[in-house]
């Protein structure tokens, strides 16, 4: 997909998402629903831990959290806000770790779904006592930083194949032959090919790209297409301030992002007073 259709694509889910601001009044994740339910009692479960969510999200939706999801490392959960009007605001998302609770002041990212629900999608969640922010799995890298990526990677493999390839003919003593010029020819067609593939390997995440754009877009950054959000996670940032940490972070502290840290990078490197 080209950069222009999914600019667009990105700004009409920019305009999409809505903000609401508020505490955490209500919660259920999945791990609370299969605790409480191992005979899959979704709503008797809602009930057992006072939850209104059922009523509001309904027993379909919240059918998901009870089952489990061998392999898949994520978290359903279903959230109540209410904002500084007593407002009450429901939404539904599936992020890699769930670490908010009830009574944390937070800032919900969401995108509106049908007018027959009451509920909407969690796009992202932020902690605004701690400048958390949580999105949905493998949401934290922007078009550009995936295809940079993508092209290293390729890149790497590519140079070594070719590096393995010079070496073996070389031992034949045929290196002069590679000095031919369509031997030249073939050795920068093949690297052009593998900078390709990884361009191309890098666009298959633009579905990711394109959510977490549309998320910094509505947060004002300036570039989202070259954020990464993953560069100012808990885990990597203590590992930046050389804090002592285990030789495995935990996983809430690999997918828990530093949102102050990773607006200032993006105002510094790409903010109008640095383009002046």
């Amino acid at each position: 997909m080209s950069f222009k259709k999914t600019d667009q694509i990105i700004d009409e889910l920019a305009e999409r998402l809505f903000i609401v601001e508020g505490e955490v009044t209500d919660l259920l994740t999945s791990e609370t629903m299969q605790n409480l339910n191992a005979n899959m009692q979704t709503t008797t479960g809602a009930i057992a831990v006072g939850s209104a969510l059922v009523g509001q999200i309904g027993n379909a939706a919240l059918a998901s959290f009870a089952a489990s999801d061998e392999g898949i490392e994520v978290s359903d959960f279903a959230i109540e806000v209410t904002d500084k009007s007593n407002q009450k605001h429901y939404f539904k998302g599936c992020f890699p770790v769930v670490i908010f609770k009830k009574g944390d002041m937070v800032k919900v990212i969401a995108e509106p779904l049908s007018d027959q629900n009451k509920y909407a999608y969690a796009s992202a969640i932020i902690d605004q006592k701690n400048n958390y922010i949580w999105t949905a799995q493998q949401v934290f890298k922007g078009r550009l930083r995936y295809r940079i990526f993508g092209i290293k990677l390729f890149g790497i493999m590519g140079g070594g194949a070719l590096l393995i390839g010079i070496i073996t003919v070389s031992f034949m003593g045929a290196f002069n032959s590679l000095l031919e010029n369509y031997m030249i020819l073939t050795i920068l067609t093949i690297l052009i090919a593998f900078i390709f593939m990884g361009w191309r390997v890098g666009a298959s995440f633009d579905e990711q790209s394109i959510e977490l754009e549309a998320i910094l877009k509505k947060l004002g950054f300036n570039k989202p297409s070259m954020a990464s959000l993953n560069d100012f996670s808990v885990s990597s940032v203590n590992r930046k301030n050389k804090i002592k940490m285990n030789e495995y972070p935990d996983r809430w502290e690999q997918y828990t992002y530093r949102l102050d840290l990773a607006k200032k990078y993006d105002e510094e490197k790409y903010g109008k007073k640095r383009i002046k």
